[in-house]
This record gives structure tokens, C-alpha cells and sequence, in this order.
């Protein structure tokens, strides 16, 4: 593809034949304990059942010849033969604990896995004075403190710093935090930890506590974390740890790579595009006779300007009024948008920057032409100036008649009306749209002082605002108004101006940040039929389901490989694939929480039972 676009097909090359063994084992067994069913090759979910004294037991998987097994859950006791998986224990007379063991089998590129679930029987009953049969001669402990407590092994900081009789704790984490691992030692032997919310990873070490699902359900940037510690006596004390989240904007902020661009004389910057070395910058100006409209170049590695690369924008009209809004490059041709001129898009040589006016696009003409986007073949141009207003035949200026993206042959510069688009007018603001940047799929406009760039599908204009980018509210953009726009999918750069005193100004730069990764779902289903409608922009569904059903399999898959999807209820039957949700009255509300370190949206399916 042409510099600037964004290839989405990448050709498969074709690879050997894999010889690599089957990731299967030949031998599982656990010590105390029997497996059911009987271990085969392959079957890959197992249970077994120990009593309340069972603290650890032995996992001893055997993998078939050019095959490794590793136990995903820490060794308890390195010291011990045999690899000792810790136990959960539930608490005194509630129901059985479990632990889920995860046996993962590589065998070259290949791998599989296995998973046993270990029941532990419930303590038994509280030791009473009152029966004779368990009458005795010392009192029952009433120790219901922790010896221990924190977060991540210690690395995120309790304040006050832990006390056993200090039972209130707040702590901080950043945005990019999505889970945290608590953990909780009780002071006497004979008394047991509970902790809450819900452990979001039984497989792994600790007890897990997704954030960002515990955040979107509580509505609020805190989560409170509870370990609830139950004496031999049945005394309870609560410690809990509210735990601080900034929300997560999407986007991390980038200042070292900030450029200053009012030192480099760039007097109104606009729109930007780059080739990943030097960002273009469209700058025009309040009075002509000082400086004329252009386009410069800068050097995004030293913040320096580029000898030899600016471009004064053509002043075809020759009556000196001109406004360089938006530069793009496909790195044969350097096209520059005039906001109010015909041609409106005028083309110059990218090598030696000698005008090209075979290439202007000028067969339209705009009302206020303020940011442009091309894949290579079509150009997208946003037409809507940033003020609401257009320049009239008389110098006055008059409302904006139909807002919208513009759509252009790069090639023949014919208008391709049939993938254009109009702005809604709760989209045109007064203070936009300045810019639109577009990955190939998704399209965004930038609205100046509101500080947000709107999501539409690009071949659609349909609205997607779960994608849309909201800075308004962030106090390090360090940008009053955004006037443009630019990413290479990994970094996003935003220019404008940020307003000081009257007597100082405004200082001009380019901020810059690194893009999110998104954490939409590919796809949703409810036992096993796909829910009906589903994209990963609209976030309700609902789903009927037979009178007497119990309970409903949900089963989602995330569009990141790192996105962690979590429910509001532990799964009710771990052992069976999907996410098994019991089912309560007539009508079940079920949200799903998908997030990545810094993106996390949330979906709901009312689940109703058809009448009898």
C-alpha cells in the first residue's frame, strides 16, 4: 500500500507440515485423591473430592514423548517432591471450596490443556460448651484478626501501612491497572479468610480482583475490597482496602514527545500528517501580510524543523486570501487543504515540492473545508468549518448548509457522493469539527474545544460512540483547542494551541499519546445460539429462553488476545464450557465486562423466560 494507508489484508505465506507430537498427556494423577472419570488421553476435565484436613495435594501430569506439562498454579512447596498445589478452604459451616488446576501441554507451536477441580469439604461445625459429647476444658478462639494483609505482594502501597488492629485501608493503582492479587493471612490457625468481590481467576495464584469490571458495575473510580477473617467461635472482623483507579481515558500521555511548535514560528497550526519521520503541519495565519499560509515540516525525532521542507500554500485566486487547513501525503504527491479556495485541494510534488496541478482536487467547492483523510484511493474531506459558519459571496459569513464528509477519487478527483455522510446537529457543535484521522475501518472527527473526536464507520458514517476519544476534562493535553489530528495506529499526535495570559498568548505544540487497545467483543452467544443483532458497538441484548430452563451458557470471545472478560457471578458449573449463569425468576439481567489495561466496555442481556 501507498504511505499513509492502512493495509488490512496480509498475505499468508505458506509453511511446512507441522510434525509436532499431539500436546496430549499420558499419565495425570493427584496425591491424596482419585480422579473422576478415570484418566484418558483424551478427556480434559477431571474432579476429585478430599476432606477439610487435605491442605495441598500432589499434581503429577506425564506428557507423551516430544511434549512438556507445566502446572499453571504456583508449587506451594518447592521443597516437597511433586509439584503441591495449595488447597482453598471454605468457610465453617458454609458449603465446599474449590480449586481449579490448570495442566497445560506444549508440544512445539502446538497446545492443549487439562483441568482437574478439587473439592474441598467444608470445616466442620463450630466446636460447642453446650453438648456433652464435645464438651471442653479450654475456651473456643475468638482470634478474628489478620497477621497479614496485601496487594500485589506488596507492591502497591496500604496507607496507613498494615496493623493487625488497624482494620480500614485506601491505596492507589494507575488506569493502566486492570487487576490486582490480594492476599490475606489470619492470625490463629482456626480461623478462616473470606475475601470479596469474587475471585475473577481461580486458576491463578492468590485471590484476583478485576478493577476495571468492579469500577463499571460500581459506577465510581473505587473499588472496596473486603477480607472478612471468621473465628473458631464464629467472631468476625472485616479489614477492607478501598482501592483508587483513575478512569481510564484510553490514551497515555506522551509529554517527553511533545514539540513546541511556537518557538519553531508555526503561527496557527491545523491538521497534521506524517510519514512516521517528519510530521507535516498545516499553518495558516490571522494576517496574511505578516506570514502566508504553508505547510512545514517537522523533525518528530529532535523537534526541529526541516530544511528545505515547507510549502506556501497557492494563492490561485490571486486576491491573497488563503488558509491552509489540513495536509496529506501518499509520498509521491503532497496535497494541502485551502478552507475557503478553489481548487480547494491543491497538489504539489512530495520529492521537490514544485506545485503538481494535474493533481488538484478542485471540481467542488466546500463551505468550510477543515480536515481530510485518505487510504490511498479515496480522500475524505470534512467539510464544516470550526466556527459554524461559511464565507458568502459578499466577505460576510453565513451558516453551514449541510455538514459532512466529502468523499474524492484520489486518483481522478471525481466526487464519490455515494460514501459520503452528513453530521448530525448534535454532532456540529460550534466549536467543530476541525480534523478527522481514520485506522481503515473506524473514522473520527475532532470538535476543537470540546476536545473529543467523534467515531463513525468509514464506509458507513454510522455513529460507533463506544470508539469515540474524549480528552475534555484531562489536565494534561495541555491543549485549550485541538485543530488537528494524526496517528500511525501506535501514537496519536494533536495539535492546537493552549491559551496562557492575555499578555503571553497562546502557546502552539504538538501533544502527543499512545493509542488504546480496544476491548470490544468479537462475538456473544447464549447457549450456544449467537445472540441476535450482536455488534461490538451496542452494548444491550435480549434473549428468550425455554419456561423451565435453570440456568443459560454464556460463551463471548474478546477482539484483543489480552482482553479479560469477567461476569458478575462465578461460574455455576465450572467443569462445562461457557460461563453458566443461574437463573432466577422470570427475568435475569447478566452484564459482561471486557477490558484491557486501559478500555473496558461493559454489555447486558436481559435473559426472560418464555410463558409456560
Amino acid at each position: 500500500p501507498r504511505p499513509g494507508s492502512s493495509p488490512r489484508n496480509v498475505p499468508v505465506q505458506s509453511v511446512p507440515r507441522n510434525s509436532d507430537p499431539e500436546p496430549q498427556l499420558s499419565a495425570l494423577s493427584i496425591s491424596p485423591g482419585t480422579l473422576a472419570p478415570t484418566f484418558t488421553a483424551d478427556t480434559h476435565r477431571y474432579t476429585a473430592s478430599v476432606d477439610h484436613d487435605v491442605e495441598h495435594i500432589t499434581v503429577t501430569p506425564t506428557a507423551v514423548s516430544g511434549a512438556t506439562a507445566t502446572i499453571a498454579t504456583t508449587d506451594a512447596d518447592p521443597d516437597t517432591a511433586g509439584h503441591q498445589v495449595a488447597l482453598n478452604a471454605g468457610a465453617t459451616g458454609g458449603p465446599a471450596a474449590q480449586t481449579a488446576i490448570l495442566v497445560v501441554v506444549t508440544a512445539g507451536t502446538k497446545v492443549d490443556s487439562y483441568t482437574i477441580v478439587v473439592t474441598r469439604a467444608a470445616p466442620p461445625p463450630a466446636k460447642t460448651r453446650d453438648t456433652p459429647a464435645n464438651v471442653r476444658d479450654d475456651p473456643l478462639d475468638d482470634d478474628s484478626s489478620l497477621s497479614a494483609l496485601a496487594i500485589d505482594s506488596g507492591t502497591v502501597a496500604l496507607s496507613p501501612v498494615f496493623a493487625s488492629a488497624t482494620t480500614a485501608y485506601t491505596a492507589t493503582v494507575a488506569a493502566s491497572t486492570g487487576w490486582v492479587t490480594v492476599t490475606a493471612a489470619a492470625n490463629s490457625g482456626d480461623a478462616s479468610v473470606a475475601i470479596t468481590p469474587a475471585d475473577a481467576n481461580p486458576i491463578a495464584p492468590g485471590h484476583q480482583v478485576d478493577l476495571a469490571a468492579a469500577q463499571t458495575a460500581a459506577g465510581t473510580g473505587q473499588t472496596t475490597i473486603t477480607a472478612t477473617v471468621t473465628a473458631e467461635d464464629a467472631t468476625t472482623t472485616d479489614y477492607t482496602v478501598v482501592v483508587s483507579r483513575p478512569a481510564a481515558t484510553g490514551f497515555g500521555r506522551l509529554a517527553d514527545a511533545d514539540v513546541d511548535l511556537g518557538v519553531l514560528g508555526v503561527n496557527w497550526p491545523m491538521g497534521l500528517w506524517s510519514d512516521g519521520l517528519t510530521m507535516w503541519v498545516a499553518d495558516s495565519v490571522v494576517d496574511l501580510a505578516t506570514a502566508p499560509p504553508r505547510a512545514v515540516g517537522v523533525d518528530l525525532a529532535s523537534g526541529e524543523l526541516v530544511s528545505g521542507r515547507e510549502v506556501e500554500l497557492a494563492d490561485l485566486d490571486n486576491d491573497g486570501n488563503r488558509f491552509a487547513s489540513d495536509v496529506w501525503s501518499d509520498g509521491e504527491t503532497l496535497w494541502v487543504l485551502d478552507r475557503w479556495r478553489s481548487p480547494a485541494i491543491s497538489a504539489y510534488d512530495y520529492a521537490t515540492l514544485a506545485r503538481k496541478a494535474a493533481a488538484d482536487i478542485d471540481e467542488v467547492t466546500f463551505e468550510g473545508a477543515m480536515g481530510m483523510w485518505s487510504d490511498g484511493d479515496a480522500l475524505w474531506v470534512m467539510d464544516g468549518f470550526c466556527c459554524g459558519r461559511r464565507r458568502l459571496e459578499d466577505g460576510t459569513r453565513g451558516p453551514i448548509s449541510n455538514p459532512g464528509v466529502r468523499v474524492f477519487d484520489l486518483d481522478t478527483g471525481e466526487r464519490l457522493t455515494d460514501r459520503e455522510f452528513g453530521i448530525t446537529d448534535t454532532d456540529h457543535t460550534l466549536y467543530g469539527p476541525t480534523d478527522l484521522w481514520s485506522d481503515g475501518e473506524t473514522l473520527w472527527i475532532m470538535y476543537a474545544e470540546d476536545k473529543v473526536a467523534r467515531a463513525h464507520g468509514l464506509h458507513s458514517g454510522t455513529r460507533e460512540p463506544l470508539m469515540d476519544i474524549d480528552f475534555a476534562g484531562r489536565d494534561d493535553v495541555s491543549l485549550s483547542v485541538v485543530r488537528g489530528m494524526w496517528s500511525d495506529g501506535g501514537m496519536l499526535w494533536l495539535s492546537g494551541r493552549q491559551r496562557l495570559s492575555v499578555e503571553e498568548g497562546s502557546a502552539k505544540r504538538l501533544a502527543a499519546f499512545y493509542w488504546p487497545t480496544v476491548a470490544a467483543l468479537d462475538s456473544l452467544s447464549v447457549d450456544g445460539v449467537a445472540v441476535a443483532g450482536f455488534s461490538p458497538w451496542d452494548t444491550d441484548y435480549a434473549v428468550e429462553v425455554a419456561n423451565d430452563a435453570q440456568t443459560a451458557t454464556i460463551a463471548a470471545s474478546a477482539h484483543h488476545p489480552d482482553a479479560a472478560i469477567t461476569y458478575p457471578a462465578a461460574d455455576a458449573d465450572p467443569i462445562a464450557d461457557g460461563h453458566q449463569i443461574t437463573l432466577s425468576g422470570d427475568t435475569t439481567t447478566v452484564t459482561i465486562h471486557t477490558g484491557t489495561t486501559n478500555h473496558t466496555i461493559t454489555y447486558t442481556i436481559t435473559i426472560t423466560k418464555l410463558p409456560a
